[in-house]
């Protein structure tokens, strides 16, 4: 059931990224992806909370690298190619995890979207704005 439920989150993921956008907007895409899928209800607490403590923390990392945590480890690569973004992917890996923690805990879901936003936009642009034509 968790790697179902991982899968589902990636997929929701892979879907939001529209037609030629380009790799910043992928990520932004994706990022409000992420948050919309893990809003799902239990969703949260079943990937974040309820496995780790059932089949621990590295079982439930190998399940997110195979889904989750892989399509943004490949949006990251795609928006800064060039750069080793392992510890980066693991940083805002942990990032998206409590923002959709603080979201099913009662946190405004606009906000909290709008910060993991800015961190994209400032991890992944040269001058930390986003690019023309970004949503």
């Amino acid at each position: 059931m968790l790697e179902e439920e991982a899968r589902q989150v990636a997929e929701e993921i892979e879907n939001a990224a529209p037609a030629n956008a380009s790799p910043v907007d992928d990520l932004r895409e994706g990022s409000v992806a992420y948050l919309k899928a893990m809003a799902v209800p239990g969703r949260t607490r079943l990937l974040l909370i309820e496995g780790p403590a059932a089949l621990g923390t590295v079982t439930m990392e190998t399940i997110d690298e195979g889904h989750a945590a892989a399509s943004l480890r490949e949006g990251l690569e795609d928006a800064m190619p060039g750069h080793d973004v392992s510890a980066l992917t693991n940083l805002l890996s942990a990032s998206f995890d409590r923002a959709a923690l603080d979201i099913d805990g009662g946190g405004d879901k606009d906000t909290i979207q709008a910060a993991m936003l800015f961190l994209i936009d400032r991890v992944v642009t040269p001058n930390g704005s986003r690019h023309e034509g970004s949503q």
